[in-house]
């Protein structure tokens, strides 16, 4: 027996799929993200312990940790709690100032690494890439590449509330690492 749908019903199975999604997406948080400059402006009237994001557009692995690690609640929900979150396309033409300095991207192409980019990686570039920085305008460390929400958490903690001091090693923090998320 074929069961034919009349238009009223296919119109009604439709908005109650996009009424589904919306209502399940209307309670996720997202990080509070602050364009570079300022974010820059913010920290200096406030310091606050920072976290600059670094991604380009062509960039796999920042899509997938947009998708799955910047948009799980627990990683949300302590970012935003914890740091100034700063996200900023590396390849920017934009022009930052911070304290004294000014810093640009002198390439010529579309696919050359902002100077802001270059000095906080130490030349050591590559995305996805993350900076910490804390109060006192000091770079506390780089990491790159795609982080798992879970390992991402714990990396979180272990800046924020400077596990590095007693245990420098994260991999050994990791295995003991207990996510309000996962657990």
């Amino acid at each position: 027996m074929i069961h034919r749908f009349s238009k009223s019903r296919a119109i009604s199975i439709w908005l109650g799929m996009i009424c589904t999604i919306a209502f399940s997406l209307q309670g996720q948080k997202s990080v509070d993200w602050k364009p570079a400059q300022k974010g820059l402006v913010q920290y200096q009237a406030k310091p606050k312990d920072m976290l600059i994001y670094f991604y380009t557009d062509w960039c796999g692995w920042c899509r997938r940790m947009e998708n799955e690690s910047f948009s799980n609640k627990a990683v949300v929900d302590y970012m935003n709690r914890s740091f100034l979150c700063i996200k900023f396309n590396a390849e920017s033409m934009d022009t930052l100032v911070f304290g004294k300095h000014q810093y640009v991207n002198r390439n010529t192409s579309k696919k050359g690494a902002h100077d802001w980019v270059i000095y906080l990686l130490q030349g050591k570039v590559g995305y996805p890439a993350i900076v910490f920085i804390n109060e006192r305008a000091e770079v506390v460390t780089a990491v790159w590449g795609f982080r798992a929400p879970k390992e991402l958490e714990a990396l979180l903690h272990f800046i924020k509330e400077k596990h590095y001091i007693d245990q420098p090693n994260f991999d050994e923090y990791l295995k003991t690492f207990k996510s309000s998320d996962y657990e």
